[in-house]
């Protein structure tokens, strides 16, 4: 247990405190590099004898009174010969276990969210786990996810509509990796493509099917141009720009006006 009394510290004297490790008494500490403040439980193990550091978080985060309410609560469970760094281990796999892969997934949209730029991106983001993931795996635990669950949502779809499935299959595998980022999960991802899902599906390339649209026969272009001339937007105006500069395979430019 720490010698130094209880309460060593105040606000305005942790804002003047240089690089360094300070304490607080009753084993919390605060260690200082640069911009970068922590506030750390140091104890001996009741279990092993050996002396550990237990993290309570970023000071920005967690404030002086705060961290010295975690360090009283770390010493009751000292006193009931338990290990505190233990005990906060198994609580947060426990809140790991209860993080669905919905739950997760939305998470991730919210925050990416402000980075997208076309605002139509969350909604399909959703609208797609909507409809293929969250019946399926969506109430799974994130740190559960396994190959075979992917494999559920992607084997239905995968050769009817490809293209939709390989979108789907990115963003799985995007959302396991937020979910990694924040340790809500440990492994390798089970929706990675490279040297894993590539070794159990065939590619994409070889079982999309190539549908050409009818063309349109060339008395009706007049009016196609016309009713694409009364239409907005970029889609309509690189249609025109088709109609005006493409060229028939015998070099002989489209008679369109």
């Amino acid at each position: 247990m720490s010698k130094l009394p209880p309460n060593q510290l105040t606000v305005r004297r942790i804002a003047s405190l240089k690089d360094g490790v300070h304490g607080d008494g009753g084993n919390l500490w605060i260690t200082i590099r640069g911009e970068t403040r922590a506030w750390t439980f140091r104890f001996k193990s009741p279990l092993t004898g050996k002396r550990r550091e237990m993290g309570l978080g970023p000071a920005r985060d967690v404030s002086l009174s705060e961290a010295r309410a975690k360090a009283t609560n770390a010493r009751r469970l000292l006193l009931e010969g338990i290990d505190p760094l233990e005990e906060q281990t198994k609580r947060k796999r426990r809140i790991v276990r209860a993080r669905t892969f919905e739950e997760v997934a939305e998470h991730y949209i919210t925050e990416q969210t402000p980075a997208w730029k076309d605002p139509r991106s969350a909604p399909m983001w959703r609208s797609s786990l909507g409809r293929h993931v969250y019946p399926l795996m969506g109430s799974r635990p994130i740190g559960q996810i396994q190959t075979e669950d992917v494999l559920s949502v992607l084997r239905p779809i995968w050769e009817t509509t490809t293209e939709t499935a390989s979108r789907i299959r990115g963003r799985i595998e995007r959302i396991l990796d937020y979910a990694h980022s924040h340790h809500w999960r440990e492994g390798n991802n089970p929706a990675r493509w490279r040297g894993h899902l590539a070794n159990i599906l065939p590619k994409p390339t070889a079982v999309t099917k190539v549908v050409h649209h009818a063309a349109i026969p060339y008395r009706d272009l007049p009016a196609v141009f016309a009713q694409l001339g009364r239409q907005d937007g970029s889609a309509a105006l690189a249609a025109r720009f088709l109609c005006l500069t493409a060229a028939f395979w015998g070099g002989t430019s489209c008679p369109v006006v």
